[in-house]
């Protein structure tokens, strides 16, 4: 079964090598984030983190810049 929580923690995990310098609560958003790909869920998400969508969407662009590094097996649509 696909487990958000799990999966999210290990692109954070591995987040970790290219976005250095960002709070681990705007990392884990982000990882969320781009498992679920919903954006009404940004302001929740933010909310959640204790950040603002706008940091969200600063750390998940950089994240999206890094995807190929990521184990493509976490996503639920194709990486590309």
């Amino acid at each position: 079964p696909y487990n958000i929580e799990q999966e999210s923690k290990i692109i954070a995990r591995m987040a970790l090598d290219f976005l250095e310098g960002k709070r681990p609560n705007s990392i884990a958003a982000a990882s969320i984030l781009l498992l679920v790909k919903h954006k009404h869920t940004q302001q929740d998400l933010a909310g959640v983190a204790g950040i603002s969508t706008n940091t969200l969407r600063n750390v998940y662009q950089e994240l999206l810049e890094h995807q190929n590094e990521l184990p493509k097996h976490l996503f639920k649509t194709k990486v590309e």
